[in-house]
């Protein structure tokens, strides 16, 4: 797997959900690979090596596939909630291990793909609704990672200390990933 990380406001462009907090680290993770599922499995993979459980979520999910998503999370006894805002629906829960985020990232990192929000955070529940809007509250030591509009990248948005510069987040990737940086 190849990543580039894009490490100015002008390289990742506007962060696609609403932020709140200050001195807040960020960097946008470009996938080079085109395949949707070794962007799912360098996702995972990193998650599993940064093991920072639990991890939180917030998904926007369509209609037709929310049967599906909660017999999943039933299975894998993942604890959430399903609220539904105007026709759309989304799924709010944490995840305890990396079994069930093995089950619950590919439709996260999917529906975000589909031009649906969709974010993980570690340590911290940070996601919240305001008038019916996804909001991220950067508080705390919060990590989150954004799935982009189109799922040619992820968000890395940090106030942990042991992730609030590049050289922290590249030592943190898995094994075997080559890196590039786009400082636009």
């Amino acid at each position: 797997m190849e990543v580039t990380f894009l490490t100015t406001p002008e390289s990742y462009g506007e962060i696609p959900f609403n932020l709140t907090g200050k001195d807040v680290y960020k960097c946008g993770i470009y996938f080079e690979d085109r395949e949707e599922n070794h962007r799912i499995k360098f996702c995972i993979n990193w998650i599993e090596k940064i093991d920072r459980f639990p991890v939180y979520f917030l998904f926007e999910a369509y209609d037709f596939m929310t049967s599906e998503i909660e017999k999943g999370m039933s299975k894998k006894k993942i604890l959430f909630n399903h609220y539904t805002y105007l026709d759309s629906h989304y799924y709010k829960g944490s995840i305890e291990n990396i079994e069930q985020f093995k089950m619950i990232f590919p439709y996260i990192y999917g529906n975000g793909c589909m031009n649906q929000f969709a974010a993980v955070s570690l340590i911290e529940d940070v996601c919240y609704f305001q008038d019916t809007e996804p909001v991220i509250n950067m508080k705390g030591n919060a990590i989150v990672i954004g799935v982009d509009l189109d799922g040619d990248a992820i968000l890395f948005l940090s106030k942990n200390n042991n992730f609030s510069n590049l050289t922290d987040l590249i030592a943190s990737l898995p094994s075997g990933v080559q890196y590039n940086f786009n400082e636009e």
